[in-house]
């Protein structure tokens, strides 16, 4: 059964004798068995919870309409989840805001989730609705926390991380140039023998953007470069 499916069931108080819940987000998971707790049982001291792998018997024992798959939330499916999870919790999520967290925080469902708290919170004590207004207001909060993990990052050769964070400090608004003057910052420490390679480096990116070069595939390749010296 499919994790939306089975949301309406329980909101209708329609609960199988057993319940598998099955999927790769731990967050996930652990929200469908507040919520199926809330029904069946409002005591969770008296719910006994017992995570299983895969493999385990009881996965073949229970009938398949009672195996519930969580999926790995993505895209608008993710934008979905969590404009309805936020209704929930009373607060009214604009679709345009659900789509530029996932942009700025990345897809992490416990993430976003706390975030959307945090914008809330943002507009007022008593303030329970959530647009663009609000989610660019906890803006600067995460964009200091991407560029010091950016510079991090670059400081451990890491381009695996480093290049989602910049698309995602791109994506989010932060300027190209000031990227580059934090990037070129670090460059300069601690000085080493490769400190004269990562500043011209630099200075050739800087060059190309201010000559009108576009932002993002320079970027790109001077975090890389940069990697990589």
């Amino acid at each position: 059964m499919q994790y939306s499916a089975w949301l309406r069931q329980l909101e209708q108080g329609q609960v199988a004798p057993v319940v598998l819940l099955n999927g790769p987000d731990t967050f996930l998971v652990e929200e469908a068995v507040s919520r199926l707790t809330r029904v069946v049982c409002p005591d969770p001291a008296l719910l006994a919870i017992l995570p299983i792998v895969g493999s385990h018997w009881i996965a073949k024992a229970v009938l398949p309409a009672w195996v519930v798959e969580l999926p790995q939330l993505t895209g608008r499916a993710l934008a979905t989840w969590l404009r309805s999870r936020a209704s929930g919790e009373g607060f009214e999520l604009s679709d345009e805001a659900a789509h530029l967290l996932i942009t700025l925080v990345g897809d992490d469902p416990a993430a976003l989730a706390g975030e959307v708290v945090k914008a809330a919170i943002g507009g007022g004590a008593t303030n329970r609705r959530v647009g663009v207004a609000e989610v660019r207001a906890v803006v600067g909060e995460h964009r200091t926390r991407e560029v010091f993990e950016l510079t991090r990052a670059v400081e451990q050769k890491d381009t695996g991380v480093a290049l989602p964070l910049l698309e995602r400090l791109l994506a989010g608004g932060e300027e190209p140039l000031r990227i580059l003057a934090i990037l070129s910052g670090q460059a300069r420490r601690p000085p080493s023998l490769t400190t004269p390679v990562r500043l011209a480096r630099c200075w050739e990116a800087e060059r190309r953007l201010k000559l009108g070069g576009p932002p993002r595939p320079e970027l790109v390749l001077l975090v890389a470069d940069l990697c990589r010296a």
